[in-house]
């Protein structure tokens, strides 16, 4: 359960304050949740209040009495009735306990958020497009803060449409400004977060109040169709590897832009050069790209990402290998500091890729980027030369169509990696545990023939998805420790992943993180 916090109220819900619906409660006189730390008996009780702050709240929806302030200091709402008013205990609570009846004073974050009484819940539900929201409103938010000088805006403050008016010139957005901020006034966690961002990214190095706040307009656009021309012509020229970069955000993940250059795009024909470029346009102040993180503490954190070429990042390798052979399609390379999960993509069998699930520099199950299986090839075959890559006998249609057939090509191939030394010490029959077991049972000589064509159909599986995908993994273990390869080309492989996965590859380009 949660509960309703000071600042919530003047969230808008279903097209009125939530100030309106303590309001209403206070006049049906009818039991409501409360928190258990109230103590009160059935966590029951009907609310009332004093009349000058049933008042207040009156004047507050109408618009004569703000309900906080940008800076959180002049008459408020908040300031005479949130956490920091000189008596929070401001609401009777009625409630019945066995045949009395009995009163106590609580807090208004004393009351739980219910969806029957405050509309609880995470807000709009909004997947793709909460995002391109969310990301608009770090713009919005963002230029008004710069507008405010040296003056942080409070993190309880409600950013209303006359703020963004007030700098509309400043801002384009895929997304309207009234479309923000109806989203902004529905999800106080995104109002905060877009506050807390604005507040970090002024109190920078990086502040220039004359900057211009891009979110997948037109001038994003250029920057993305002259990413396809470069990235083409990098790969038309070194056709044994391909294209440097799967997609734009893995050169550069900015979600917005911050721009005192004009609406042209700065261009040049290499990533070496567009770099460069971009990294002096950085360092002056006149263009910083910013990736956004949603902020749920109190202190943000700015980091510099492919600011300092000169920076030397460097991920050891540690292990390789599965946990369990048949009930996960899984395979994982771990370095210093992260984990690398590859896997097939789609849930069909269909696609193969790795992709960062944890580690200390990210968090136990946080996400911290992927690569694309066309790139983790390129990756090989740069470590190990021509040849030594994922998809040298398979190509990702092959290997579908191979894994599909019954008996499949597939089993065999498997068995025989299963065979090698460097494999079936890496693999797990199916015991399960939280570590690669190096003195695990040698899964060759208990593993048949016919266990693997039977195999898949286990944690929601099926057979040919589990082959496509346990086949590409064991191929890459394969790589990493036949043939004679070294520790330290397992080394730049784990150095080159994380790279790569983190927008920090030797052709990615500068931008500014939030997080």
């Amino acid at each position: 359960m949660a509960r309703m916090n000071y600042d919530e109220y003047g969230d808008i819900r279903g097209n009125q304050m939530r100030l309106q619906s303590l309001v209403n409660i206070i006049d049906e006189r009818r039991f409501v949740a409360v928190m258990p730390n109230t103590s009160i008996p059935s966590g029951k009780a009907i609310i009332s209040c004093s009349k000058k702050m049933y008042d207040d709240m009156k004047k507050t929806i109408a618009g004569q009495l703000k309900f906080s302030s940008p800076t959180g200091t002049g008459d408020t709402f908040l300031k005479r009735y949130g956490a920091k008013a000189p008596n929070k205990y401001v609401l009777t609570a009625t409630y019945k306990s066995g045949n009395t009846q009995g009163q106590k004073l609580i807090k208004l974050n004393d009351l739980e958020k219910t969806p029957e009484d405050f509309g609880g819940g995470a807000g709009s539900g909004l997947g793709r497009k909460e995002g391109d929201l969310a990301e608009g409103a770090a713009c919005w938010v963002g230029a008004y803060r710069f507008s405010l000088g040296e003056t942080d805006i409070d993190r309880t403050y409600r950013c209303t449409l006359k703020d963004f008016d007030s700098v509309k010139d400043k801002v384009e957005t895929k997304n309207s400004m009234t479309e923000i901020h109806t989203f902004l006034m529905e999800n106080s966690d995104w109002m905060e977060s877009s506050i807390l961002t604005a507040n970090a990214l002024w109190n920078s190095k990086y502040k220039n109040k004359n900057y211009h706040w891009y979110h997948d307009n037109d001038f994003m656009k250029q920057i993305n169709k002259h990413f396809l021309k470069v990235n083409a012509r990098m790969g038309d020229e070194d056709e044994e590897l391909g294209r440097p970069f799967s997609d734009v955000n893995k050169w550069n993940p900015a979600d917005i832009w911050l721009c005192d250059c004009g609406k042209v795009f700065p261009k040049e024909d290499y990533f070496t050069g567009w770099n460069q470029k971009l990294y002096d346009l950085v360092k002056s102040k006149t263009l910083v790209g910013v990736s956004l993180k949603k902020i749920s503490g109190s202190t943000p954190k700015l980091e510099e990402v492919n600011m300092d070429r000169d920076k030397k990042i460097f991920k050891k390798f540690t292990k390789a290998g599965a946990n369990t052979l048949f009930n996960s399609m899984d395979v994982y390379i771990e370095g210093d500091g992260f984990k690398l999960q590859m896997r097939d993509t789609a849930g069909k069998g269909k696609t193969w890729q790795g992709e960062i699930t944890g580690g200390a520099s990210f968090g136990k199950r946080a996400k911290g980027g992927k690569v694309g299986g066309g790139i983790f090839d390129r990756i090989l075959q740069e470590v190990y030369g021509i040849g030594n890559g994922v998809f040298q006998e398979y190509s990702i249609t092959n290997a579908v169509r191979a894994a599909e057939q019954n008996p499949s090509p597939l089993d065999q191939k498997i068995y025989n990696l299963l065979q090698k030394d460097h494999i079936k010490s890496r693999i797990v029959r199916d015991v399960g545990g939280n570590s690669y077991k190096r003195d695990a049972t040698k899964v060759a000589e208990e593993v048949t023939m016919d266990e693997i064509r039977t195999s898949g159909g286990r944690s929601g599986m099926n057979k040919s998805q589990w082959k496509f995908s346990k086949y590409f993994g064991m191929t890459v273990l394969d790589i990493m420790f036949g043939n004679g390869n070294t520790a330290k080309q397992r080394d730049e492989l784990s150095t080159r992943l994380y790279k790569y996965a983190s927008s920090q590859s030797d052709l990615s380009g500068p931008f500014i993180k939030v997080s």
